[in-house]
């Protein structure tokens, strides 16, 4: 699990993008997330916290290469992680996350 604080107008940025094109879970308030780095799709889990705060809780790598059917691997490792929610935070204020 890694979070990140943001500016009050970036997490509202976020935060209506997410709500609006991500699916969520109603028992668990995770909205699921999908993106593709290097071919390899990931669904990721995400909450907000009431004090601007994004978390990503894990992601879940899909490998779509084998014949019959899906590999998953949770993934925690909390460096690739962040590397995964600046990413996402990047795309959607287009700003440099320090």
């Amino acid at each position: 699990m890694v979070s990140r604080r943001l500016k009050p107008e970036n997490f509202e940025i976020i935060k209506k993008d997410l709500i609006e094109n991500t699916k969520c879970s109603l028992n668990e308030q995770f909205y699921s997330l999908t993106m593709q780095i290097n071919k390899i799709d990931y669904i990721l889990k995400i909450q907000f916290a009431d004090t601007n705060k994004i978390i990503l809780w894990d992601a879940l790598e899909i490998n779509n290469n084998t014949y019959d059917k899906n590999e998953y691997m949770i993934i925690k490792n909390d460096r690739i992680l962040m590397a995964m929610l600046d990413i996402i935070l990047y795309q959607k204020t287009k700003m440099f996350i320090n």
